[in-house]
């Protein structure tokens, strides 16, 4: 019993010795840990710091840029806008004085259609007059001839008028007609009193 004792002993001691060492080891092993943790957290609230205050400055210039884009926006609107209305008023201007020159060239249609049919029916009156004058005695011709040369100088002297219209001029027509109306009216009471 006593070598039991003995080896009992030895045992404990020896066990109590690695116990011993293994406290040792873990609380160095502990401290190296803690001090590893430690350097670890200083490291995390390091970059946590350093990566919120990236984001505040990125969220800083994102909001400066959302402004600017904003403000651009409004100022791209506004002049868009002011083109529009110059582009519709230059419009609007354009097609009034479109109409006005349709308005002018539909007057200018009328009156050479009205001076057309009072030529031909001049035309007709003269050569019924003239067929009735060659018939009488050569004093008149002479007369008509000697009036028509002064006719034709009075004529060279009056603008035409295609010159009167190019020069926005009233033209002064040889023959005053009067009113359409009332030349329209007295053509068709000469043509009801011929048949």
């Amino acid at each position: 019993m006593k070598m039991n004792r003995k080896n009992f002993v030895v045992d404990y001691l020896k066990k109590s010795l690695i116990l011993k060492k293994m406290k040792i080891k873990i609380a160095a092993n502990l401290k190296k840990s803690k001090y590893i943790l430690y350097k670890f957290i200083l490291q995390f609230i390091y970059f946590s710091c350093y990566f919120q205050s990236q984001l505040q400055e990125q969220t800083e210039t994102i909001s400066e840029l959302q402004s600017r884009l904003q403000t651009s926006t409004l100022d791209h609107d506004r002049r868009l806008t002011s083109i529009q209305q110059t582009h519709e008023e230059e419009k609007q201007l354009l097609f009034g004085q479109l109409q006005e020159s349709a308005n002018q060239m539909k007057e200018l249609e009328r009156d050479l259609y009205f001076y057309k049919h009072k030529t031909r029916e001049l035309r007709k009156s003269m050569a019924t007059s003239t067929s009735s004058v060659h018939d009488s005695s050569t004093t008149g011709i002479a007369r008509r001839k000697e009036s028509n040369s002064n006719e034709d100088e009075f004529l060279t002297q009056l603008p035409t008028p295609r010159t009167a219209v190019q020069q926005q001029q009233s033209a002064p027509f040889l023959l005053k007609i009067g009113n359409r109306s009332t030349s329209a009216n007295q053509t068709q009471q000469d043509e009801i009193k011929k048949r």
